[in-house]
């Protein structure tokens, strides 16, 4: 039905947006060295800069674990709402 499209692209997409924030750091730092006012830095590169370009490791160990509990957040919703989708086999012929 159309709950079960909505329910997994809502799930690809939450999986798409985590993935991509979590890989674009390395582009990102790559491109623009995370810099032009700090306007395309990243979670991931304010942590990294915070620990070992300023040697600030508590508000980059605080700002990890706040990093942390959205994505186990995200993640436990998103395998809250995969326990109820019913997956079916494309090829299969249903017995009547």
């Amino acid at each position: 039905g159309c709950s079960t499209t909505a329910t997994c692209a809502f799930c690809a997409f939450v999986g798409a947006f985590i993935s991509s924030w979590y890989h674009s750091t390395g582009n990102i730092l790559v491109m623009t060295g995370g810099d032009a006012a700090t306007k395309t830095e990243t979670a991931g590169l304010y942590i990294w800069y915070k620990a070992f370009t300023y040697l600030n490791f508590g508000p980059a160990t605080a700002a990890a674990w706040m990093l942390a509990f959205i994505l186990i957040g995200f993640t436990v919703y998103q395998l809250q709402i995969l326990s109820r989708v019913e997956f079916k086999n494309a090829g299969a012929s249903e017995k009547k």
